[in-house]
């Protein structure tokens, strides 16, 4: 099995890859919504095969209560946004349902991004992160390990997926950020202490609130909306390329 830093080294290497491999993904684009399904906002296609659907609303019910849960801190002071998706990975639905399962449903993911962007330090969701996604899963690579690590995280997407669509046990996403003070950033108009809130709603806050509301059970939740007994060790560090 492939240690851990083998698997952070591929993962840097893929997402560099994935920013060239962008145009491989189709319908990166906004599109129109699928007649059918007003809630569809776009989709995202590799190969044909393994697709990411960006919706409206959320359709987990979980993912829902996590919406409407107390603001933070980031929240209060800035606009923020979530956005919705659902992966359908034709590997994992694979040994995920049955042969009584006609129609397998896709896995929904949720992530915060904050609305002004700047499009660094993990404020804003990059269309390559996405590719990167579906790249994993076309190709199976996140299964090669139980533990991932990724550089360079942004706002989380690839480390959410690889926790909630490819079930990995544990997940440590990093990025950079300067300092954990009041310091003003007047390029990006931001205290520095906001630099990496979002990698970190989105990676550990976000789980452990999905966690909460299905223990709890409560205003209808179904159990089905995530994995009760399945225990992930999730954390976000601050990325030193200096001092690692």
């Amino acid at each position: 099995m492939p240690s851990i830093s083998s698997i952070a080294i591929a993962m840097s290497f893929l997402y560099l890859f994935a920013c060239d491999y962008v145009s491989i993904v189709s319908s990166l684009s906004t599109a129109a919504p699928v007649p059918s399904n007003h809630n569809v906002i776009r989709s995202y296609t590799f190969d044909d095969e393994t697709i990411c659907t960006e919706l409206l609303f959320p359709s987990s019910s979980v993912l829902d209560h996590q919406h409407k849960e107390e603001e933070d801190e980031v929240e209060y002071w800035y606009p923020t946004n979530r956005r919705y998706f659902e992966f359908s990975i034709p590997s994992i639905l694979s040994t995920t349902t049955t042969a009584s399962d006609n129609d397998p449903s896709p896995t929904p993911v949720s992530i915060r991004q904050t609305s002004f962007g700047c499009g660094k330090l993990g404020y804003e969701l990059w269309d390559s992160s996405i590719a990167l996604c579906l790249y994993l899963g076309k190709h199976n690579l996140a299964k090669t390990s139980s533990r991932v690590l990724e550089l360079g995280s942004g706002v989380g997407l690839p480390s959410v997926v690889c926790r909630d669509v490819f079930k990995v046990d544990a997940i440590l996403a990093t990025d950079f950020w300067e300092t954990d003070d009041d310091v003003f950033d007047e390029d990006r108009l931001v205290p520095t202490k906001f630099h990496g809130m979002n990698l970190h709603y989105n990676v550990v806050d976000q789980q452990q609130q999905g966690q909460k509301e299905i223990n709890n059970n409560d205003d209808g939740i179904d159990d089905n909306d995530n994995d009760i007994d399945r225990a992930v060790e999730s954390a976000v560090l601050k990325l030193d390329w200096y001092d690692p």
